[in-house]
């Protein structure tokens, strides 16, 4: 696993979700109040982008057919089975760092704004 800084908490306005690629893949990082999540950024319904989902509860809800997942676990509500993958994040004084798992291949150096 390796740490990478994605930007400024203020980047993320509470409630909401915002997009983060990171060496070819796409997260989904939220906000609820001081909390913060982390989950791939694709709905296993249809592959919805969960970044542009509606954030309240403790879930995010998918944008395309209103699936709800837990942003701590992953989980989709209603025991359907499916689940996202949650990735670790951190919540620093100014700065939101994610802990992703690269291929060998893909650990080259990533530009945020803290400078990191």
């Amino acid at each position: 696993m390796r740490r990478v800084c994605i930007g400024r908490i203020e980047d993320v306005p509470d409630g909401e979700g915002r997009a983060v690629t990171l060496y070819g893949r796409t997260y989904a990082v939220f906000r609820e109040g001081d909390r913060l999540f982390a989950l791939e950024n694709r709905c296993p319904h249809a592959g919805g982008p969960l970044a542009d989902g509606f954030v309240g509860g403790g879930s995010v809800t998918c944008p395309l057919h209103g699936w709800k997942v837990d942003l701590r676990t992953g989980k989709i509500a209603g025991g359907l089975g499916e689940q996202v993958r949650v990735m670790p994040v951190i919540r620093g004084e100014e700065f939101i760092y994610l802990e992703v798992d690269l291929p060998y291949e893909n650990q080259q150096t990533y530009d945020c704004a803290c400078g990191k």
